[in-house]
């Protein structure tokens, strides 16, 4: 039973009523959409009781209104569907034919709403809380209570979020409260309104409501066959916004047409836990701009992200710091679904930007549903996986274990990314006299491993983006961590340097779409400028062709003026000296011409976005 629309009925069901009723609701609820498209069509099927006609809805927005004369304009409009109503101009020739049908001169005191009949209309008004600062609530409602509710007995709902008017008149310092028990709102509130009711939306019932408007019938049938699943996801979120139900829908929708059959059926458990769970966080805010929150936050939930939070709540010298962001997503959506979760790159890409890239979206799938065989994976990461799982060792296998693996970190075999969490175990053995090694010699042979393994790894992000030491903070741990980004950061300036260079080289030789790619291999972190010889880059800018000059501007504006401040600052800020070494060039270059043309339109547009990223840089 829907307890919102039975309260409703009840209240249109009585007869002569001389007040009005609230739905009240947070915005993204979807009560408007509740009121006009869910219930609507119910509550016009009923029968004034006195007059015994049916009803018949009138539903405006209160949103900027400024007077009670653009309030008279809507609900007219509404009733007679004539537009342009807010300002009144579509409202003059109604005005004469209603005077011509009375046979009134216009000269006259002439009031258009005593000649209008209201009562068989629910007038509903929407986003009360909207208002223009410029009115008084109190007025407001007065003036419905005045001419619908009170003295003209008209059915009137109130369509409102209350904890926004709360906080608006909480603002007002001129309102005086006698009754210190009471707010502000709740004594005006009492005046004019004689029931609230509450509306929640059943997110069961939106979510497949939802799905079955989807056109595309397979995708629709798709979701419909993993509906509780979906819902359950949903529902572990703990909002009730159903707009951003709708953005869930939507991605879901541009993925599921971007892959085949084969793999989304391989993998409909995986998209659906990552899209929601990213799509209902980015709507609550935590990747803006002003959070220090990075896809690096919740990219490496794993097993080794589940062994060292196991260590940080065991171990006092392994003790754990306040609890990170990757704890609470952690805690709040993969509890006891671990297993299905994978960081798509491509559909986190997709939610925080609208952009999909269908290659990278194939490439991740089809990774993760290619099976690993415990033969093709080597000895060393078979170690790694079973040290990581130590509580499960027997004895005899956990020194075999710790032995072998101290004697491939001696010989350099584990990459220096992987040393960080290796030595937070050992040392946790260490704590727990599980070692017969002296601390100083594990340190030693740790030290030793790094230095061999420099000669023989290369730079890997991905290894790199892993380690997090917002898990498990030990001194010793963090000493090698900075001899193992020392490491990182040499290897990266040459990768990066490299990576420029034939980027340059070989845009010359590619379509728009190659040259997209070829950006979109490169890290939207990495500096791309700071090891180029502008007067080469500007020589190579003036000679191509308008449709690559005009890609490029736009890769510009992605990569500098896209980003937030802080990432410009703390990951791009190499490239600021050659941008500003190129933005000069680009000006003395401009004054050259003497007619417009469009490769001048598109290097207008370059110096453009460099002037932008620069002032904001300061």
């Amino acid at each position: 039973m829907d307890k919102v629309l039975e309260t409703i009925k009840k209240y249109l069901l009585r007869a002569n009523t001389d007040y009005a009723i609230m739905l009240k609701a947070e915005w993204g609820y979807g009560k408007t959409y509740y009121i006009k498209k869910s219930i609507k069509e119910d509550i016009e099927k009923i029968i004034n009781p006195s007059t015994g006609n049916r009803y018949k809805m009138i539903h405006i927005s209160l949103s900027g209104i400024q007077n009670s004369k653009e309030i008279y304009n809507l609900i007219i409009g509404e009733k007679y569907k004539l537009v342009n109503t807010k300002t009144g101009n579509g409202i003059s020739g109604f005005v004469n034919s209603v005077a011509d049908f009375f046979g009134i001169s216009l000269k006259e005191n002439f009031i258009l709403s005593d000649y209008l009949d209201y009562r068989d209309n629910i007038i509903c008004f929407d986003d009360l809380e909207r208002i223009s600062s410029k009115l008084n609530l109190e007025d407001v409602l007065g003036f419905i209570n005045s001419n619908f509710t009170e003295h003209n007995k008209i059915k009137t709902i109130i369509i409102a979020n209350e904890n926004q008017i709360e906080k608006s008149l909480v603002r007002q310092e001129d309102k005086k409260v006698d009754d210190a028990e009471k707010s502000v709102y709740s004594i005006i509130k009492e005046k004019f309104i004689f029931r609230t009711i509450k509306y929640t939306p059943n997110i069961e019932d939106v979510l497949l409501s939802s799905v079955q408007q989807i056109a595309n019938k397979k995708i629709q049938q798709k979701l419909l066959d993993n509906l509780d699943f979906l819902s359950e996801i949903i529902n572990l979120s703990n909002s009730k916004n159903i707009r951003t139900l709708h953005f869930v829908i939507d991605n879901l929708q541009i993925i599921l047409n971007a892959l085949t059959d084969e793999l989304f059926n391989q993998s409909i458990e995986e998209i659906l836990l990552f899209t929601t769970s990213i799509c209902y966080e980015y709507k609550k805010g935590e990747f803006s701009k002003n959070k220090k929150i990075t896809p690096q936050n919740i990219q490496n939930i794993n097993a080794n992200f589940l062994a060292l939070r196991s260590l940080g709540k065991i171990e006092k010298t392994f003790k754990a710091p306040e609890r990170t962001y990757k704890d609470e997503f952690y805690e709040k959506y993969l509890i006891d679904k671990f297993q299905l979760y994978h960081f798509f790159q491509s559909i986190f890409d997709l939610v925080t930007t609208g952009f999909l890239d269908k290659n990278l979206l194939i490439r991740e799938f089809q990774e993760l549903i290619t099976p690993v065989h415990v033969e093709e994976l080597k000895e060393e990461n078979i170690l790694y996986n079973q040290i990581i799982h130590f509580r499960d060792l027997s004895n005899e296998e956990f020194d075999k274990t710790t032995k072998h693996i101290l004697g491939l970190i001696k010989e350099g075999v584990y990459s220096p990314y992987v040393l960080p969490e290796l030595l937070m175990f050992f040392l946790h053995f260490k704590e727990k006299k599980l070692l017969s090694y002296k601390e100083k010699t594990v340190l030693r042979k740790f030290y030793f491993g790094l230095k061999k393994a420099k000669e023989i790894h290369t730079y890997n992000k991905v290894l790199h983006d892993r380690i997090s030491l917002s898990d498990i903070k030990h001194p010793e741990v963090i000493n090698l961590y900075k001899e193992v980004g020392k490491f990182h950061k040499a290897k990266q300036a040459l990768v990066e340097k490299k990576q420029a260079k034939e980027l340059f080289k070989n845009i010359e030789k590619i379509d728009t779409h190659g040259l997209r790619d070829l950006f979109n291999n490169i890290s939207s972190f990495q500096p791309i400028l700071k090891d180029l010889k502008i007067s080469t880059f500007f020589k190579f800018l003036m000679e191509l062709p308008n449709e690559k000059l005009h890609r490029l501007v736009t890769i510009f504006q992605t990569k500098y003026l896209d980003a937030s401040p802080r990432d410009v600052a703390d990951f791009l800020s190499q490239d600021i000296p050659k941008l500003n070494e190129l933005n000069i060039k680009l000006a003395k270059h401009l004054k050259r011409y003497k007619t417009n043309n469009v490769q001048r339109y598109h290097l207008s547009d370059l110096k453009s976005i460099i002037d932008r990223v620069l002032k904001i840089h300061e």
